[in-house]
């Protein structure tokens, strides 16, 4: 009961911060390809610019939509490493590293498949020019929404 109280308190002071920006409609939108057709990736892209939205695509191939929307300006993208073994990005940390840097390289941010994170990868991509993790699950947990 203790932690449901301080989450109400939490959420109180949340809500009386988002009350200053409630002008500025800040919003972020990531998506995942998770290997996704090109058609697929098309389909996503466009229902975001449609709506005047620029995502944060974590990527985990090569994809020419990606590319193009990137030179376009239409989209930020950062990596989508898979350390899971097999694992169709390489063999071990390095490798896949190096794979995922290969198709992003001006990468900031990183989302880790199925939310992969240990301090090994931690200190990696720190060594990589990685500024932020988008490693967040909620699963069966009330969450509120983050500020950065």
């Amino acid at each position: 009961m203790e932690q449901y109280s301080q989450n109400l308190i939490l959420l109180d002071k949340i809500l009386k911060f988002n009350g200053t920006l409630k002008d500025r409609n800040i919003f972020s939108f990531s998506s995942d390809l998770d290997w996704a057709c090109e058609d697929a990736i098309s389909a996503t892209m466009d229902m975001f610019k449609s709506r005047g939205i620029k995502p944060y695509v974590f990527t985990t191939h090569e994809s020419g939509e990606i590319s193009r929307r990137l030179s376009a300006g239409e989209i930020d993208a950062g990596i989508h490493p898979n350390f899971l073994q097999p694992s169709s990005q390489g063999g071990n940390f390095d490798e896949i590293l190096d794979f995922c840097f290969s198709i992003c390289r001006n990468a900031r941010g990183f989302r880790g498949h199925r939310y992969f994170e240990v301090n090994d990868v931690m200190e990696k991509m720190r060594a990589r020019g990685i500024k932020f993790t988008s490693n967040a699950c909620s699963l069966l947990n009330p969450s509120i929404p983050f500020l950065n």
